[in-house]
């Protein structure tokens, strides 16, 4: 391998195979990084979702894509049915018109431009910082280019960089085997994003730390938002993802069948047990295995198949089902939670 110093102040290594590898560096730096700089020009190039490249083809089809479709789609720029140029392109970016989009956008992917430009659109008051009060989009995108989580975001952040942060996948897309939580053979971007969400380090992605919780000055009010939970027959309490006002209007539309016992009759829809049977130690004061909810840390309280409930209090919305012993349940509810914002009556 010969080297040549090149005017500029970059070192050119000439390798065995005839390529080239650039290294910067300003005067007087030490060559000690020579070796490693040649080691890195033997490396494939990197690219996103490099992993689900099983050909090695430099393109990721729709048969080697680990995920939902529409996380698939939102990747999809072109809507040719594969991902392949600045569409696995580490900090690519797609353009701006969505006329011709081959998926539904989020409101971020619509109205949103990571450039200089788009940052300065949202920064009213020029001071060269985004706080929540300006964000005009979702809480998740929010948090996702939050990097340093001081609740307002600098121009870096906005534009982003080496860290592929996959803001453009909502945690629901991520979600494949719909679990409440994003495994890391279900995350599409860089480990250090993942390792960076991660708060509490227990190696997967819950709904809250992807999210955010609670408004808390770092995020925007969820009203508007519509959102898909697996209720989990097991747990006492799956997080909705939602932040509500008292007074609030949530919308609900639940489906699914659970059992509650080793006995394969002893079944409940959102509405409670098919048998009417009760619990006495359930959370409500209602029929067995319905669905309920609470807001925060307040009282839980029914909602069954019910349609919209208007909030009690503020905060987090929770779900559950109303029984006293959950490690003999199996099944799941699937409830599609919405939140109406209160309005002024005259």
């Amino acid at each position: 391998m010969g080297m040549q110093l090149l005017t500029t102040g970059a070192i050119m290594f000439t390798c065995a195979t005839g390529g080239f590898l650039a290294v910067s560096r300003a005067a007087g730096e030490p060559l000690a990084f020579a070796a490693a700089g040649a080691q890195a020009s033997r490396a494939p190039a990197r690219m996103r979702f490099e992993v689900m490249d099983r050909n090695g083809d430099g393109e990721i089809s729709r048969q080697e894509w680990r995920g939902s479709a529409r996380s698939f789609d939102v990747h999809d720029w072109n809507g040719d049915g594969r991902l392949a140029g600045d569409e696995v392109r580490t900090g690519g970016r797609r353009e701006d018109d969505f006329e011709q989009a081959d998926h539904t956008p989020s409101q971020a992917e619509r109205y949103m431009s990571w450039t200089e430009r788009g940052f300065a659109t949202l920064d009213h008051d020029r001071n060269r910082r985004i706080t929540s009060d300006e964000w005009h989009y979702d809480r998740e995108t929010f948090l996702r280019a939050d990097r340093n989580r001081d609740g307002t975001l600098d121009v870096t952040e906005f534009i982003g960089g080496d860290m592929d942060d996959d803001r453009g996948d909502r945690f629901d897309d991520l979600d494949v085997n719909r679990n409440g939580r994003v495994e890391r053979r279900e995350w599409h971007a860089s480990d250090d994003a993942f390792v960076w969400l991660d708060r509490n380090r227990d190696g997967v992605l819950s709904r809250t730390e992807v999210v955010g919780e609670g408004d808390g000055g770092q995020g925007v009010p969820s009203a508007g938002r519509e959102v898909t939970v697996v209720v989990d027959a097991r747990q006492r309490w799956t997080d909705a993802g939602l932040d509500v006002r008292a007074g609030d209007v949530l919308t609900f539309s639940s489906r699914g069948s659970i059992q509650m016992s080793n006995d394969g009759n002893d079944l409940a829809s959102p509405a409670g047990s098919r048998t009417g049977r009760g619990a006495s130690k359930a959370p409500v004061n209602a029929v067995a295995g319905a669905l309920i909810a609470r807001i925060g840390n307040g009282a839980p309280f029914l909602i069954g198949d019910r349609t919209s409930v208007t909030a009690p209090a503020t905060g987090r919305v929770q779900l559950g089902v109303n029984d006293d012993y959950l490690e003999d349940n199996r099944g799941d509810f699937e409830v599609i939670v919405g939140v109406q914002r209160r309005t002024s009556l005259r």
